[in-house]
């Protein structure tokens, strides 16, 4: 008999050096009813058998191992197929949590009858030795969030799209909740899950550490096109839910987290040159003068970064190559990584 009220979803694919430490994080959960999916993507190395092996140490798990890759959100999705638990969270094979998660998530989940427990997510970045908060809302006790304060928050990039801060109602959710495409599969899901739910609650505890590692930046030529995508998602997702959205709002997601994320990428990853600049700067002409002006007004530097772009891509990627160089030699003087993880936290 499964007794598990929650199922942990874990994908992975060629994950040997991190799934051991992964899962004994898990292992060391003080809540008991849990079931643990692993969900082993063809991996071409001992990602299978190393969690063959430490699942003995889970009451309740399953391993699927597939004959061949089909990608991070479709082995999701067959791992969803097989929950049995009243919620489901996802997890990563490179990260840990706190022996707390699964306990703040569900019993928050059962204290506010949630369709969606949004929690808090940190992230380590080993090449800096530096931890910060990631996503969730700043909060010194649970509150109940209405559908509209859930968009609006997601618009300022106060929840974010990451699965593992958040924990899901089983029932609202299809079982093809990812879609299949190479990026941005998790955020489409996010959006999928919120058509349906309609209890919200935010926690301010703190349930997983994404660890970022030089494998973890993308190097994909075009990062543009799949952070388009999701904001059509968004927007589309909004307005079936009634929401309206105000300029200020649209401004902050469409310019911040959808162009300057795309930009900021391109630069990062050097591929500037593939970018395609005329859909950027058509994209940044829809945004109006007086809706970057509201966001610089709470926001002053994302509004001066929005507005910069939005004026010339040749001068915001000087600026930004000119800010990476400063702030590196920020970092590697001492005292530097203190300052600025408490600045951020």
């Amino acid at each position: 008999m499964n007794d598990a009220v929650v199922s942990v979803i874990l994908a992975c694919h060629n994950a040997e050096l991190t799934l051991a430490t992964t899962l004994r994080s898990l292992a060391e959960s003080d809540f008991i009813q849990f079931e643990i999916i692993v969900v082993d993507d063809a991996s071409e190395d001992g990602s299978a058998a190393i969690a063959r092996e430490a699942l003995r140490a889970f009451p309740i798990s399953n391993l699927v191992e597939l004959p061949e890759n089909v990608g991070v959100a479709e082995a999701r999705n067959i791992g969803l197929a097989r929950a049995q638990g009243e919620y489901v969270w996802f997890v990563d094979a490179d990260d840990v949590m706190p022996a707390t998660a699964l306990r703040d998530l569900y019993g928050a989940a059962q204290q506010y009858d949630a369709d969606i427990v949004f929690a808090r997510a940190t992230e380590t970045d080993a090449s800096l030795d530096r931890v910060i908060p990631i996503d969730g809302l700043k909060l010194t006790e649970s509150v109940r969030l209405s559908v509209e304060e859930v968009f609006v928050a997601v618009s300022k990039g106060q929840i974010r799209g990451f699965l593992w801060s958040k924990l899901f109602r089983r029932s609202l959710l299809p079982d093809n909740l990812f879609p299949a495409i190479r990026s941005q599969s998790d955020f489409m899901g996010l959006m999928k899950a919120l058509e349906q739910s309609r209890n919200f609650v935010a926690i301010p505890a703190f349930v997983y550490d994404y660890v970022r590692s030089a494998e973890s930046i993308t190097t994909r030529r075009d990062s543009l096109s799949p952070l388009l995508q999701c904001e059509r998602a968004f927007y589309e997702t909004a307005a079936a839910r009634g929401v309206d959205l105000s300029p200020s709002d649209r401004a902050f997601y469409s310019g911040g987290l959808t162009l300057l994320a795309g930009l900021d990428s391109a630069l990062r990853t050097h591929n500037w040159a593939n970018l395609d600049r005329s859909l950027v700067r058509h994209e940044f002409r829809r945004l109006s003068v007086g809706s970057i002006a509201s966001v610089m007004r709470s926001q002053p530097r994302l509004g001066a970064r929005i507005a910069l772009a939005r004026v010339s891509l040749t001068l915001y990627a000087g600026v930004y190559r000119i800010g990476r160089a400063v702030r590196g030699l920020a970092l590697s003087r001492p005292g530097g990584l203190a300052g600025e993880t408490a600045a951020n936290s």
